[in-house]
């Protein structure tokens, strides 16, 4: 709504009426708040193009591997498939712990939401620099708003890795023990190893460039 308002205004359809703004605020608020929620609903299958530039495919799958690789004697009874099971049986066993990872997931939504308007205001940006203003500045705040979309399609990528990541190595930690935080020493921590889960960009090469680590 906000970025329909922001063309209507630039390109001369709008006259906002600051003086029954004034007066009836709350009311204007009101309803701006209840149109943007019906508008973002029905701009959903709108956005999914978009937003698919940045999915990475079978994320889901790729965090349940690398769980199961990290512990391969810790076997985990369950598939990509059963997401939903599994964070319900995380939220009914450790439900702080849930919220937690449910704002990572938060966090992703949201900054996909951003890009898309993001783009979207690249788009109006542009359409002003050629039909309204030519003045180079006009280009240069689109590419400026393009940009930052692209960032956030990808920060949101990275919050989902994040999410599937710490969800399963929740999961995992439940069935931890005392003798798997403490072993004797020279042999690596279990939570060492965990927390490669949710550490995807640490590489082999760095561990080879520290060995005294592993």
């Amino acid at each position: 709504m906000l970025i329909a308002l922001y063309g209507g205004v630039i390109f001369g359809w709008v006259e906002p009426e600051l003086a029954w703004l004034e007066k009836a605020w709350l009311l204007a608020l009101v309803v701006f708040v209840a149109l943007s929620y019906v508008v973002g609903l029905l701009m959903y299958p709108v956005c999914l193009p978009w937003n698919k530039l940045f999915l990475v495919k079978g994320l889901n799958k790729q965090a349940l591997e690398k769980a199961k690789q990290m512990r391969p004697e810790m076997e985990l009874n369950i598939s990509e498939r059963e997401w939903l099971l599994l964070v319900s049986f995380l939220k009914d066993k450790n439900p702080d712990r849930a919220a937690e990872i449910e704002r990572l997931n938060a966090f992703n939504l949201m900054l996909r939401s951003i890009s898309f308007g993001l783009v979207l205001l690249a788009v109006v940006q542009t359409a002003y620099f050629i039909w309204i203003s030519p003045v180079i500045w006009n280009l240069l705040f689109a590419a400026v708003f393009l940009g930052f979309s692209v960032v956030a399609g990808r920060q949101a990528t990275r919050f989902a890795r994040m999410y599937f990541g710490d969800t399963y190595l929740s999961i995992l930690a439940m069935g931890l023990t005392i003798q798997d935080l403490v072993r004797p020493a020279g042999k690596t921590p279990i939570v060492s190893e965990l927390t490669d889960i949710v550490s995807p960009d640490v590489t082999a090469e760095d561990h080879k460039k520290h060995p005294e680590d592993n």
